[in-house]
C-alpha cells in the first residue's frame, strides 16, 4: 500500500530532533573544538614522552610538560 503525500508529510512533521543530534548548534561547540585541538597536540607530546621512557600523569598538559623538560 502506497502512502499519500499528505501522509508522508504528516510523518515527517512528527520527527523531532534533540540538541545532542545537532552538535554545531550546541553552546559547547567552541569548548569542545578547543579541547580537541589541545588533545591533538597533547596526544603527540604524550607519545613522545612515553617513547623517551617518561610517564606523564595524564595526556592533558603533556605538551606543556614536554616544553618544560
Amino acid at each position: 500500500m502506497s502512502e499519500t503525500a499528505a501522509e508522508r508529510r504528516a510523518r515527517w512533521l512528527s520527527v523531532g530532533t534533540s540538541a545532542s543530534a545537532t552538535p554545531t548548534r550546541s553552546a559547547e561547540v567552541v569548548e569542545i573544538g578547543a579541547r580537541e585541538d589541545r588533545w591533538s597536540t597533547d596526544g603527540d607530546a604524550y607519545r613522545r614522552l612515553r617513547k623517551a621512557k617518561l610517564q606523564p600523569d595524564r595526556i592533558d598538559g603533556s605538551a606543556e610538560l614536554e616544553r618544560r623538560l
